[in-house]
């Protein structure tokens, strides 16, 4: 479940969970609904991040459409819109990146 409060409230009127919870007043559900999409959200990002890790054939010069293309296939690919998928491919070349850079400024190892 993503999405905002609002739009997912109308969602959970129809669970019969939600009756279960009239203890709790809005504010506390809403609370806890944000912290749950976040967590969902954390969670899919980490998943998202180590799909692009695991993935052998991303380099630094390869180009979002193709690593688009082998990614795909995997569910951890569908959890995550279009602009986090783009954020966060950006954010991984950017790492690797660094880690090159890094080895270059250190010199030829021995």
């Amino acid at each position: 479940m993503d999405g905002s409060w609002h739009d997912n409230k109308k969602l959970l009127r129809k669970d019969q969970r939600w009756t279960d919870c009239e203890l709790l007043d809005r504010s506390e559900k809403q609370k806890l609904h944000e912290e749950h999409i976040k967590n969902l959200t954390k969670k899919n990002r980490e998943m998202f991040h180590r799909l692009l890790s695991e993935t052998t054939d991303i380099t630094l010069t390869s180009q979002w459409k193709d690593v688009k293309k082998l990614i795909k296939e995997d569910p951890r690919y569908s959890k995550f819109s279009s602009s986090d998928r783009v954020c966060i491919a950006a954010v991984i070349l950017l790492q690797c990146c660094v880690v090159a850079a890094v080895k270059l400024a250190s010199g030829p190892s021995h």
